[in-house]
Protein backbone atom coordinates (compact mmCIF):
# COMPACT_ATOMS: atom_id res chain seq x y z
CA UNK A 1 0.00 0.00 0.00
CA UNK A 2 1.35 3.44 -0.96
CA UNK A 3 0.70 6.26 1.52
CA UNK A 4 0.01 9.86 0.65
CA UNK A 5 2.20 12.61 2.05
CA UNK A 6 -0.60 13.68 4.41
CA UNK A 7 -1.41 10.18 5.72
CA UNK A 8 2.23 9.22 6.24
CA UNK A 9 3.03 12.41 8.11
CA UNK A 10 0.19 11.66 10.47
CA UNK A 11 1.88 8.39 11.43
CA UNK A 12 5.32 9.84 12.11
CA UNK A 13 6.49 10.79 15.61
CA UNK A 14 6.32 14.47 16.45
CA UNK A 15 9.70 16.14 15.85
CA UNK A 16 10.99 19.37 17.36
CA UNK A 17 10.96 22.33 14.99
CA UNK A 18 12.97 25.51 15.29
CA UNK A 19 14.67 23.96 18.26
CA UNK A 20 16.38 25.72 21.13
CA UNK A 21 17.83 22.96 23.31
CA UNK A 22 14.98 22.04 25.64
CA UNK A 23 15.33 22.10 29.40
CA UNK A 24 15.44 18.90 31.45
CA UNK A 25 14.41 18.81 35.08
CA UNK A 26 17.91 19.84 36.18
CA UNK A 27 20.93 21.29 34.47
CA UNK A 28 23.26 18.79 32.85
CA UNK A 29 26.92 18.86 33.70
CA UNK A 30 27.97 17.05 30.50
CA UNK A 31 26.49 17.24 27.00
CA UNK A 32 24.11 14.43 26.07
CA UNK A 33 25.38 14.36 22.48
CA UNK A 34 28.84 14.77 20.97
CA UNK A 35 30.38 14.56 17.46
CA UNK A 36 31.06 11.18 15.79
CA UNK A 37 34.50 11.48 14.17
CA UNK A 38 37.87 13.10 14.65
CA UNK A 39 41.49 12.13 14.74
CA UNK A 40 43.64 10.67 17.49
CA UNK A 41 44.56 13.39 19.99
CA UNK A 42 42.14 15.99 18.57
CA UNK A 43 38.64 17.00 19.61
CA UNK A 44 36.02 15.20 17.51
CA UNK A 45 35.03 17.42 14.59
CA UNK A 46 38.24 19.47 14.53
CA UNK A 47 39.15 20.19 10.91
CA UNK A 48 36.30 18.04 9.60
CA UNK A 49 34.60 18.81 6.30
CA UNK A 50 31.21 17.27 5.57
CA UNK A 51 31.65 17.08 1.81
CA UNK A 52 28.07 16.08 1.11
CA UNK A 53 25.68 17.08 3.85
CA UNK A 54 22.20 15.93 4.77
CA UNK A 55 19.31 16.42 2.33
CA UNK A 56 21.61 17.53 -0.49
CA UNK A 57 22.38 16.06 -3.89
CA UNK A 58 25.62 14.08 -4.00
CA UNK A 59 26.48 14.99 -7.58
CA UNK A 60 29.71 12.96 -7.57
CA UNK A 61 28.00 9.64 -6.80
CA UNK A 62 24.18 9.84 -6.87
CA UNK A 63 22.93 12.76 -8.96
CA UNK A 64 19.17 13.05 -8.74
CA UNK A 65 19.02 11.63 -5.19
CA UNK A 66 18.86 13.28 -1.76
CA UNK A 67 21.59 12.26 0.67
CA UNK A 68 20.01 10.86 3.86
CA UNK A 69 23.14 11.38 5.99
CA UNK A 70 26.44 13.24 6.10
CA UNK A 71 29.78 12.19 4.60
CA UNK A 72 32.48 13.10 7.15
CA UNK A 73 36.07 13.60 5.96
CA UNK A 74 39.23 14.59 7.78
CA UNK A 75 40.41 17.83 6.24
CA UNK A 76 43.94 16.55 5.62
CA UNK A 77 43.98 14.99 2.14
CA UNK A 78 40.37 13.84 1.90
CA UNK A 79 41.11 10.19 2.68
CA UNK A 80 39.95 9.43 6.22
CA UNK A 81 40.92 5.75 6.51
CA UNK A 82 41.68 4.85 10.12
CA UNK A 83 39.93 7.83 11.69
CA UNK A 84 38.33 6.93 15.05
CA UNK A 85 34.53 6.82 15.22
CA UNK A 86 32.69 7.61 18.45
CA UNK A 87 29.17 6.93 19.72
CA UNK A 88 27.40 10.30 19.70
CA UNK A 89 25.41 9.51 22.86
CA UNK A 90 24.71 6.79 25.42
CA UNK A 91 22.76 3.92 23.94
CA UNK A 92 22.52 0.28 22.89
CA UNK A 93 23.96 -1.21 19.69
CA UNK A 94 20.99 -2.65 17.81
CA UNK A 95 22.82 -3.52 14.58
CA UNK A 96 26.43 -4.32 13.70
CA UNK A 97 27.09 -5.89 10.32
CA UNK A 98 26.35 -5.50 6.59
CA UNK A 99 28.84 -4.51 3.90
CA UNK A 100 28.23 -0.91 2.91
CA UNK A 101 31.14 -1.39 1.82
CA UNK A 102 32.54 -1.75 5.35
CA UNK A 103 30.54 -2.49 8.45
CA UNK A 104 27.57 -0.51 9.74
CA UNK A 105 26.76 0.17 13.40
CA UNK A 106 23.36 1.48 14.51
CA UNK A 107 22.81 2.69 18.09
CA UNK A 108 19.45 3.30 19.73
CA UNK A 109 19.30 6.33 22.05
CA UNK A 110 16.75 7.69 24.50
CA UNK A 111 13.93 9.58 22.87
CA UNK A 112 13.32 7.03 20.12
CA UNK A 113 16.17 8.10 17.84
CA UNK A 114 19.01 6.17 16.22
CA UNK A 115 22.51 7.03 15.06
CA UNK A 116 24.04 5.13 12.14
CA UNK A 117 27.72 4.86 11.20
CA UNK A 118 28.68 3.43 7.80
CA UNK A 119 31.91 2.50 5.94
CA UNK A 120 33.56 1.20 9.11
CA UNK A 121 36.56 -1.10 9.31
CA UNK A 122 35.55 -4.76 9.54
CA UNK A 123 37.23 -5.08 12.94
CA UNK A 124 34.51 -3.40 15.00
CA UNK A 125 35.03 -2.57 18.67
CA UNK A 126 31.37 -3.22 19.62
CA UNK A 127 28.75 -5.83 18.82
CA UNK A 128 24.97 -6.06 18.87
CA UNK A 129 23.54 -5.74 22.37
CA UNK A 130 26.49 -3.74 23.70
CA UNK A 131 25.77 -0.71 25.89
CA UNK A 132 27.88 2.26 24.82
CA UNK A 133 28.61 5.68 26.32
CA UNK A 134 28.81 9.09 24.68
CA UNK A 135 32.19 9.55 22.95
CA UNK A 136 33.13 5.88 23.36
CA UNK A 137 35.20 4.72 20.39
CA UNK A 138 33.27 2.06 18.46
CA UNK A 139 35.30 1.61 15.24
CA UNK A 140 37.64 3.18 12.71
CA UNK A 141 36.91 4.29 9.14
CA UNK A 142 37.41 1.58 6.52
CA UNK A 143 40.24 1.97 4.01
CA UNK A 144 37.95 1.94 0.97
CA UNK A 145 39.54 0.65 -2.24
CA UNK A 146 36.51 0.64 -4.55
CA UNK A 147 37.61 3.91 -6.21
CA UNK A 148 34.16 5.51 -5.92
CA UNK A 149 35.12 8.00 -3.21
CA UNK A 150 37.88 8.57 -0.66
CA UNK A 151 37.47 6.76 2.66
CA UNK A 152 34.94 8.53 4.91
CA UNK A 153 32.20 8.09 7.51
CA UNK A 154 28.58 8.00 6.36
CA UNK A 155 26.66 9.27 9.40
CA UNK A 156 22.89 9.42 9.92
CA UNK A 157 20.44 10.40 12.63
CA UNK A 158 16.91 9.06 12.22
CA UNK A 159 13.68 8.25 14.02
CA UNK A 160 13.45 4.63 12.83
CA UNK A 161 15.39 1.39 12.69
CA UNK A 162 13.05 -0.25 10.17
CA UNK A 163 10.56 1.88 8.24
CA UNK A 164 8.21 -0.08 5.99
CA UNK A 165 8.47 2.08 2.89
CA UNK A 166 12.25 2.68 3.24
CA UNK A 167 13.94 -0.54 4.39
CA UNK A 168 11.11 -2.69 5.72
CA UNK A 169 8.45 -4.97 4.31
CA UNK A 170 7.16 -2.70 1.54
CA UNK A 171 10.01 -0.53 0.16
CA UNK A 172 8.96 2.03 -2.41
CA UNK A 173 12.29 1.83 -4.24
CA UNK A 174 14.70 -0.95 -5.14
CA UNK A 175 17.99 -0.70 -3.24
CA UNK A 176 20.97 -3.03 -2.99
CA UNK A 177 20.50 -3.15 0.79
CA UNK A 178 17.50 -5.46 0.37
CA UNK A 179 14.40 -6.47 2.33
CA UNK A 180 14.26 -5.67 6.08
CA UNK A 181 17.79 -4.19 5.94
CA UNK A 182 18.51 -1.90 8.94
CA UNK A 183 21.26 0.22 7.30
CA UNK A 184 18.85 1.36 4.58
CA UNK A 185 19.71 3.00 1.27
CA UNK A 186 21.62 6.14 2.23
CA UNK A 187 19.81 8.04 -0.54
CA UNK A 188 16.24 8.97 -1.44
CA UNK A 189 15.12 9.88 -4.98
CA UNK A 190 14.16 13.36 -6.11
CA UNK A 191 11.05 11.98 -7.78
CA UNK A 192 9.58 10.72 -4.48
CA UNK A 193 6.52 12.55 -3.17
CA UNK A 194 8.22 12.61 0.26
CA UNK A 195 11.47 14.16 1.41
CA UNK A 196 13.89 12.22 3.67
CA UNK A 197 12.73 14.04 6.81
CA UNK A 198 9.13 13.11 6.01
CA UNK A 199 9.94 9.43 6.39
CA UNK A 200 12.07 9.77 9.53
CA UNK A 201 15.62 10.89 8.72
CA UNK A 202 16.83 13.93 10.71
CA UNK A 203 19.40 16.67 10.17
CA UNK A 204 22.32 15.21 12.14
CA UNK A 205 24.02 18.39 13.37
CA UNK A 206 20.70 19.92 14.39
CA UNK A 207 20.16 16.86 16.60
CA UNK A 208 23.68 16.74 18.05
CA UNK A 209 23.90 20.44 18.93
CA UNK A 210 20.21 21.00 19.69
CA UNK A 211 20.01 18.11 22.16
CA UNK A 212 23.50 18.50 23.65
CA UNK A 213 22.30 20.42 26.71
CA UNK A 214 19.14 21.62 28.30
CA UNK A 215 18.41 25.33 28.06
CA UNK A 216 20.09 25.76 31.45
CA UNK A 217 23.67 25.47 30.18
CA UNK A 218 26.14 24.53 32.94
CA UNK A 219 28.44 27.33 33.99
CA UNK A 220 31.60 25.52 32.86
CA UNK A 221 30.32 24.60 29.37
CA UNK A 222 32.55 25.72 26.52
CA UNK A 223 32.90 25.62 22.76
CA UNK A 224 36.27 25.45 21.01
CA UNK A 225 37.16 27.17 17.73
CA UNK A 226 38.12 24.48 15.21
CA UNK A 227 40.93 24.63 12.70
CA UNK A 228 38.42 25.57 10.00
CA UNK A 229 37.13 28.59 11.97
CA UNK A 230 38.45 32.14 11.48
CA UNK A 231 36.20 35.15 10.92
CA UNK A 232 32.66 34.73 12.25
CA UNK A 233 29.50 36.77 11.65
CA UNK A 234 28.26 38.20 14.95
CA UNK A 235 24.65 38.66 16.08
CA UNK A 236 23.45 40.59 19.07
CA UNK A 237 20.27 38.48 19.34
CA UNK A 238 19.41 34.89 18.48
CA UNK A 239 17.36 35.68 15.38
CA UNK A 240 18.64 39.10 14.35
CA UNK A 241 20.81 39.94 11.37
CA UNK A 242 24.60 39.92 11.85
CA UNK A 243 25.84 43.29 13.04
CA UNK A 244 29.51 42.69 12.27
CA UNK A 245 32.25 40.08 12.38
CA UNK A 246 34.76 38.81 14.90
CA UNK A 247 38.06 37.02 14.34
CA UNK A 248 38.83 34.06 16.60
CA UNK A 249 41.87 31.81 16.85
CA UNK A 250 41.77 28.01 16.33
CA UNK A 251 41.82 26.30 19.72
CA UNK A 252 40.35 29.33 21.48
CA UNK A 253 37.83 28.35 24.18
CA UNK A 254 34.67 30.38 24.71
CA UNK A 255 32.15 30.06 27.55
CA UNK A 256 28.89 28.69 26.13
CA UNK A 257 25.69 30.43 27.22
CA UNK A 258 23.02 29.02 24.88
CA UNK A 259 22.51 26.96 21.70
CA UNK A 260 19.87 27.43 19.00
CA UNK A 261 19.40 25.18 15.98
CA UNK A 262 17.18 24.86 12.94
CA UNK A 263 14.55 22.17 12.45
CA UNK A 264 15.63 18.58 12.99
CA UNK A 265 13.06 17.65 10.34
CA UNK A 266 13.86 20.47 7.94
CA UNK A 267 12.15 20.48 4.55
CA UNK A 268 14.95 22.48 2.93
CA UNK A 269 17.19 20.73 0.43
CA UNK A 270 20.68 22.21 0.46
CA UNK A 271 23.46 22.84 2.96
CA UNK A 272 21.91 26.28 3.51
CA UNK A 273 19.33 24.46 5.69
CA UNK A 274 21.97 24.08 8.43
CA UNK A 275 21.53 26.60 11.24
CA UNK A 276 23.44 26.10 14.48
CA UNK A 277 24.21 29.25 16.49
CA UNK A 278 25.90 29.51 19.87
CA UNK A 279 25.60 32.36 22.32
CA UNK A 280 29.06 32.76 23.83
CA UNK A 281 30.87 35.12 26.17
CA UNK A 282 33.36 37.04 24.03
CA UNK A 283 35.05 38.74 26.97
CA UNK A 284 34.93 42.13 28.64
CA UNK A 285 35.26 44.17 25.44
CA UNK A 286 32.49 42.36 23.50
CA UNK A 287 30.31 40.61 26.07
CA UNK A 288 27.74 38.00 24.99
CA UNK A 289 27.08 37.44 21.29
CA UNK A 290 25.77 34.81 18.87
CA UNK A 291 28.14 33.17 16.37
CA UNK A 292 27.52 30.18 14.04
CA UNK A 293 28.91 26.75 14.91
CA UNK A 294 28.54 25.40 11.36
CA UNK A 295 28.47 26.98 7.90
CA UNK A 296 27.54 25.93 4.39
CA UNK A 297 30.22 26.22 1.70
CA UNK A 298 30.41 25.85 -2.08
CA UNK A 299 33.32 23.40 -2.09
CA UNK A 300 30.82 20.90 -3.48
CA UNK A 301 27.53 22.04 -5.02
CA UNK A 302 24.35 20.51 -6.34
CA UNK A 303 23.42 20.58 -10.00
CA UNK A 304 21.29 23.66 -9.23
CA UNK A 305 24.37 25.47 -7.84
CA UNK A 306 23.30 25.47 -4.18
CA UNK A 307 25.88 24.43 -1.56
CA UNK A 308 26.28 20.78 -0.58
CA UNK A 309 29.19 21.08 1.88
CA UNK A 310 29.32 21.99 5.60
CA UNK A 311 32.24 23.06 7.78
CA UNK A 312 32.17 22.76 11.59
CA UNK A 313 33.70 25.88 13.18
CA UNK A 314 32.73 25.54 16.86
CA UNK A 315 33.24 22.26 18.70
CA UNK A 316 31.65 21.08 21.94
CA UNK A 317 34.41 21.66 24.49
Amino acid sequence: MRFSRRSLLGLLPTLSLGRIASAPAAAQTEPTFALPMGWDGLLPGDGIVIRHAFDVENTSMYPGWWHTGENWYLDFDGNSAGAPIYAVADGVVVFAGSDYPGRVVIIQHDGGIYSMYGHLDYDLLVGEGATVSRSQMIARVLNKTDGRSPSHLHFEMRAFLIESIVNGDAPWYDYACGYQCPPGPGYWPFYSELLPTEVGWLNPLHVLYGRAYGSDIPTDAEVVVSRSGDVFPLRETRTGDPTGTIQLEPGQRLPLLEIATGDEATLETSADAYAVWCKVDLGMQRGPGWIPAVRATNEFVQTDGRPATVRIDLLPG
